[in-house]
């Protein structure tokens, strides 16, 4: 029992910590967030123009479109994609050699410092970007108990996997000392193929169908279009994709960081 007291306190304070930090810099976030609306915007009157002539393309209307890409961007600022950066900015700087002493594993570090950072980014830029949405850009949503449930699960279980996908990211700044190049790939990649621009319904027909399958689909397209009350059959499949993702990426994560460790207290004894 004193180890979970211990535990949750730790992630009380990591997590408060982190939230303060990111609550001085609160111009840094107004940025942000005005970042993402025009972006949003930019979408809004290009989707405008390709729906002049039509009511619905691949089974999404106007405002079907705009709900989704406004969700998305929301959606997106809660996931702890910023890990990496900071596993990266620990090795460069040497501070994975005190973390690692620590009796409390640097990887629960991250995580309770990724709470933190939600919680801000839930408070200033997902929810006004949702309400910025829902009141000038006319956005719909009309929410059932059940749905919303399966949206936070899917979120819950994307966040876990963000995470050990940033994790396994980040060890590779033990080579490369600099994680720039590979999170602008990793970045992209995301974005191509877990919907966040665009809904995989767009894609031609035989990428579609591969992309379905994949891990990436679970974080922006399958629980956005479950909110959107479009038909999503198999979720239980994708749900057990997603964890599985989720444990290989962990275990090849371990691999890689204990033969890191070990190369780190070789060369420091």
């Amino acid at each position: 029992m004193r180890t979970i007291k211990n535990y949750s306190i730790y992630a009380y304070l990591s997590a408060k910590t982190s939230f303060n930090e990111l609550y001085t810099y609160k111009a840094a976030s107004l940025l942000n967030f005005t970042t993402q609306m025009i972006l949003i915007l930019a979408q809004f009157y290009l989707w405008r123009s390709v729906y002049e002539n039509t009511t619905s393309i691949n089974n999404y209307t106007f405002t079907d479109m705009i709900t989704y890409l406004v969700i998305s961007y929301s959606v997106g600022r809660s996931y702890p994609f910023n890990v990496s950066s900071q596993f990266g900015r620990m090795v460069k700087d040497g501070e994975i050699i005190h973390s690692l002493l620590k009796p409390i594993a640097f990887e629960y570090r991250l995580l309770t410092d990724s709470f933190g950072e939600l919680l801000y980014k839930l408070l200033f830029i997902s929810t006004p970007i949702l309400m910025t949405g829902y009141l000038f850009l006319g956005i719909e949503l009309s929410l059932a108990p059940g749905e919303l449930l399966t949206f936070f699960l899917f979120w819950g279980s994307s966040y876990a996997f963000i995470f050990v996908l940033e994790l396994f990211v980040g060890v590779f700044s033990f080579y490369t000392h600099s994680l720039w190049g590979i999170n602008n790939f990793k970045t992209s990649v995301i974005n191509l193929l877990s919907g966040k621009l665009l809904p995989l319904n767009f894609y031609p027909f035989v990428c579609r169908k591969i992309m379905y399958y994949l891990p990436f689909s679970t974080i922006y397209f399958i629980p956005i279009n479950i909110l959107l009350k479009k038909e999503v059959s198999n979720i239980s499949l994708f749900l057990l994709i997603l964890w599985c993702s989720t444990i290989t990426l962990f275990v090849l994560y371990k691999v890689l960081s204990s033969i890191m460790i070990k190369k780190i207290m070789i060369q420091g004894g």
